[in-house]
């Protein structure tokens, strides 16, 4: 099941018995709590329990001489679950952090050995000297804003290079940077950051080889880091809406009943953790030691011959 924004709206609204006619607060500025809610609390909670539930990859190509490269802007604490090097035969290395004092140890190596953090930035020891190796970071996607579902345009036909929608909102226009959102279990980010190449009554068009080939009849299209469904999974979804009942209670200045939702929603949080992990019962996690020997002695055969 999906849970939409206008059906989190509803149980948000159900959760703290508000009037549908309060004038107070609209209903974005209940998403937007809602979204506050994500980042400051289900995030933070997801993260906790270890299971990769936000991990997305992002490649990005090295250019020879170059050795600074930023995180991904959407990365969750400008930070990276991992690193590693792809090359043109789809080889891949581990990257090994290393303190930035130790930079010149590398400097003679043949291809890039580790990196190191400076500011929002990946600086890669030493600068790659041959073309054709990609960087390929491991992170945990920032779940994109909650909007209203008119606020995006649902997919109901795809064709090469555009997609016909059952209706498309004004603020989707030529030149708009858009997200592909999945529209069932998961609401996953199919494809982010693409440029809209045009838009006609209920089509919009596309550079063809932008449309995610997972894109299908039923998911959406929104602005760049919008939403129009939550993107938790459904069992965390009436822990938000209880946080977020909780903020518009607040913001609304009735803080004895923004109480009783707090102490809901330590429960809901003990009884979620319960069901999120772990998230495979009948398997351990294989432990890998990334430099003991063998691995050591595999890595010094491959760079022994320039490559990997």
């Amino acid at each position: 099941m999906t849970v939409t924004c206008d059906q989190f709206l509803v149980g948000v609204k159900r959760s703290i018995s508000i009037p549908a006619n309060q004038q107070l607060m609209t209903d974005q500025d209940m998403l937007d709590l809602g979204s506050d809610s994500i980042r400051d609390k289900m995030i933070p909670l997801l993260m906790s329990t270890n299971q990769n539930f936000f991990v997305t990859t992002y490649l990005q190509s090295l250019v020879v001489g170059q050795s600074k490269y930023p995180i991904h802007y959407r990365s969750v604490g400008r930070g990276l679950r991992d690193l590693k090097l792809v090359n043109s035969t789809n080889n891949t290395m581990d990257l090994r952090l290393i303190a930035l004092e130790d930079e010149h140890l590398f400097a003679n190596q043949a291809q890039p050995v580790g990196f190191y953090f400076s500011g929002d930035s990946i600086m890669i020891v030493p600068s790659p000297i041959v073309a054709g190796t990609q960087l390929k970071q491991f992170f945990n996607l920032q779940p994109n804003a909650l909007v209203c579902t008119t606020d995006a345009a649902k997919v109901t036909a795809i064709g090469v290079g555009v997609l016909t929608c059952s209706s498309v909102p004004t603020t989707i226009i030529a030149g708009s940077v858009v997200d592909f959102v999945q529209g069932r279990q998961g609401c996953s980010t199919l494809g982010m950051d693409v440029v809209v190449t045009s838009v006609s009554g209920t089509q919009i068009f596309f550079t063809a080889a932008d449309i995610p080939t997972d894109l299908i009849v039923g998911d959406y299209v929104a602005l760049a880091q919008q939403s129009p469904v939550v993107q938790l999974p459904d069992e965390a979804v009436q822990l938000l809406e209880t946080l977020t009942g909780m903020r518009v209670l607040q913001a609304l200045g009735d803080y004895e009943a923004a109480k009783s939702n707090q102490v809901s929603a330590m429960q809901q949080e003990k009884d979620l953790l319960k069901i999120l992990q772990p998230r495979i019962e009948g398997e351990s996690t294989k432990i890998i030691s990334r430099n003991g020997l063998l691995r050591g002695r595999s890595m010094s055969y491959f760079r022994s011959r320039g490559g990997f």
